[in-house]
């Protein structure tokens, strides 16, 4: 997997668990570089925005590795089978 707090997920998607809704489909818009203004969600500073097609609107989050395939997932196209 590629590294999760750089550029490297702009422009992937990924499915997000939300706790009133389930799972989204987004896309990961920017990486958050703010240095003189650090947004936190749980008193950790968010990494990434994401927008969501289903009510096209971003939302702010942390995207780490120990959330990763049960808050948040990466989808990547599949490969055509031979």
């Amino acid at each position: 997997m590629e590294a999760v707090g750089s550029q490297a997920l702009v422009g992937k998607a990924i499915c997000f668990s939300w706790t009133a809704v389930g799972w989204c489909l987004g896309i990961v818009v920017r990486h958050n570089t703010e240095t003189d203004r650090r947004r936190k969600i749980n008193g950790k500073v968010i990494n990434h925005v994401v927008h969501y097609e289903i009510d096209d609107e971003e939302a702010d989050h942390v995207l780490e590795l120990d959330g990763y395939g049960e808050q948040w997932v990466l989808v990547e196209e599949a490969e055509e089978a031979a």
